[in-house]
């Protein structure tokens, strides 16, 4: 188990998310219910992969970043540096606003 900020990730190492509660959705893809958040992490790039390659480790498999976070490079390095294949993590975005 991994704590950030107080909270216990779930997981037993890479790999392992097994444990992760999912849900089915209606193309019968089971995504994760519970994701790691990366916002307010833009400011140290370094740290943000780090946290984002542990949180993958620990079985973390649904990460959220946004447009607006300025972050989404550092945390595409994260999974990288995870070494876990792309097609085993939902990755959530938002973009900025789109009409004017």
């Amino acid at each position: 188990m991994l704590t950030f900020a107080g909270a216990t990730l779930p997981g037993q190492g890479k790999g392992k998310s097994e444990n992760m509660e999912k849900i089915k959705l209606n193309n019968g893809v089971e995504m994760p219910t519970l994701g790691l958040g990366t916002y307010k992490t833009a400011d140290n790039p370094e740290a943000c992969a780090n946290i984002v390659k542990a949180a993958i480790e620990s079985g973390y498999r649904l990460i959220d970043t946004a447009q607006g976070y300025g972050n989404e490079a550092y945390v595409g390095d994260g999974i990288i540096r995870s070494g876990l294949d792309r097609e085993e993590i939902f990755l959530v975005t938002g973009v900025g606003d789109i009409i004017d």
